[in-house]
Order: structure tokens, then C-alpha cells, then sequence
């Protein structure tokens, strides 16, 4: 089947909150339609804990099949940012992605984002702390599906210090890939393959940072969901966005050594953050 015959489905469980006054802004002349579809574009696309999304220039103009080039998504980016209904870094000399808040967003903890009271200059970094659990739906399957999950969060507690076996396999591939690539980045082996004990394709997400990761994980080709939740748990959801952005972006741009393992990538630039967070 082509994709222009492909049926749309439309998912009852995967929705979000839309204010109608950005309609009414578009109607009165107050919204340009390019400065609407880009902030849509920004809402739906935003972590419905913060209230932000990890994007760049390059990245929007991609997600809107270059209707609009990288020039044309800063000055509406700045627009939006002028009429106060995002609010993001100067990017000016810079560069990569960056966070964009989203004025009045609805956060699903209750209330509304305000970005005039929080500080410009908050890099927002997640303190990763725990997730409260969604109770939403009682069905029997759900009940199921819901103590698998608590099963595997328990075994998951106990792995998230990252196994001995699993950073030894990691970190002994260095030299390895040292030797066969030498770029510095890591490679598993077949040889050196690690236990799979949470398989990401079985693993069910319990909130929006769960799905992300899980997301993430499947776009690395990693296997066990076990590194990708320890990354979590200790550096928060943002960096691990931050630095899902970066690979999408390098491999995108062509500019560089070709990054010849994404998961290996990941995780030595998830190794150098740590140590520049010391």
C-alpha cells in the first residue's frame, strides 16, 4: 500500500490540550498562519511535564519537509518569542538544538507554564527524580500489563546501577573499537554482547518519559531498556534528548566522522557530560 492510501489512525489515548484563543489570535490578524502551524508544531512535540521541547533550526525545517528553510524558522521562531507565546535562548553565534518554552502550556502535574516567572537563563535540566506512576484505566488487561510493569521496575531498581557485566562490556570495547575504527567510540561485539533482560520491544512505558526513552532506545538499536532507564534515572530525560538531537543532527548534515554506532556514541558523550557536570 502507498503511503498516500495508507489509513490515518487516530489514537483516542495519545491527545493533548490546545488553548482555542490561538485560533482567535490567527482570526483577528494577531497570528501569522506560518507563526500558528510552527507553534502547533512546538505544542504537540512538547513534554507535557515542562512544558518544553529540545529542537533546533535545522531540525524544524526538516520536520516541515523543508516548506520553510533554517532563515525562515528563525525570524518565526523570534516572532513567537516577540508575542511572548515561546520563550528559548539567544541563538545568535550559536549553533545545535536548544529548549524552547511553551507559554501557557498545560502541564499535566496541574496549572499552566508561565515562562515570564521562571529564569531565562535555567538550562532546566530534569533532577530526574521519580515519575509517579499513571493510573488511568482499570481493565483487567490494563491491571495486567500495569504489575508486569511494576515487576519490571522493581529488577529494573536493582540494574540501574548498571551491572558490573553491562558497564565492563561497554567500557571494554574501547580499546577495541580503538583499534578497528579509531574514532573513539564504542562498539558492543557479537562476541561481547550483554544479557538481555528487559528487551525494549517488550517493555511497556508508564508516562511520556518512559515512551521518550523507549523511543530513543529503538532509534540507537539498543536491545535492553536497561542503560538507556539507568541514563534517566540519574541525568534526567533532557540530556538524553540533548543528545539525541546531536546524533540526529550529525548524521543528518553529513559534516564529520560518520558515526558508525549510535548506542556507542551515546553513550561516550553521555560519559563526557557526566564528567563536565562534576
Amino acid at each position: 500500500m502507498s503511503m498516500k492510501n495508507k489509513k490515518i489512525l487516530i489514537e483516542n489515548d495519545d491527545f493533548i490540550r490546545l488553548s482555542r484563543s490561538i485560533r482567535t489570535a490567527y482570526l483577528d490578524g494577531l497570528l501569522l498562519l506560518d507563526e500558528m502551524l510552527v507553534l502547533f508544531w512546538l505544542w504537540i512535540n512538547a513534554n507535557p511535564k515542562t512544558g518544553r521541547f529540545m529542537t533546533s533550526y535545522e531540525s524544524l525545517s526538516k520536520d516541515f519537509q523543508s516548506r520553510y528553510s533554517k532563515n525562515v524558522i528563525n525570524k518565526l521562531m523570534l516572532e513567537l518569542k516577540r508575542k511572548k507565546l515561546i520563550g528559548f535562548p539567544k541563538q545568535q553565534g550559536r549553533r545545535g538544538s536548544f529548549f524552547v518554552d511553551i507559554q501557557n502550556y498545560p502541564l499535566s502535574s496541574g496549572g499552566f507554564k508561565d515562562i515570564e516567572k521562571e529564569d531565562a537563563q535555567d538550562s532546566g535540566r530534569s533532577s530526574g527524580a521519580d515519575i509517579p506512576p499513571n493510573n488511568a484505566g482499570s481493565s483487567a488487561e490494563d491491571e495486567g500489563i500495569r504489575q508486569k510493569l511494576k515487576e519490571q521496575k522493581k529488577q529494573l531498581e536493582e540494574g540501574f546501577s548498571m551491572d558490573s557485566s553491562v558497564r565492563a562490556s561497554r567500557s571494554s570495547n574501547n580499546d577495541n573499537e580503538k583499534e578497528i575504527y579509531n574514532d573513539n567510540e564504542k562498539i558492543i561485539s557479537d562476541s561481547q554482547r550483554i544479557e538481555i533482560r528487559f528487551p525494549v520491544s517488550k517493555f511497556y512505558p508508564e508516562n511520556y518519559e518512559e515512551e521518550k526513552c523507549k523511543q530513543i532506545a529503538k532509534y540507537l538499536g539498543e536491545k535492553d531498556m536497561r542503560f538507556i532507564l539507568s541514563v534517566y534515572k540519574k541525568h534526567g530525560l533532557d540530556d538524553i534528548e540533548y543528545i539525541y538531537n546531536e546524533i540526529k543532527e550529525k548524521e543528518e548534515s553529513g559534516k564529520g566522522k560518520p558515526i558508525r554506532n549510535r548506542a556507542a556514541y551515546f553513550n561516550k558523550r553521555i560519559q563526557q557530560m557526566t564528567q563536565y557536570d562534576r
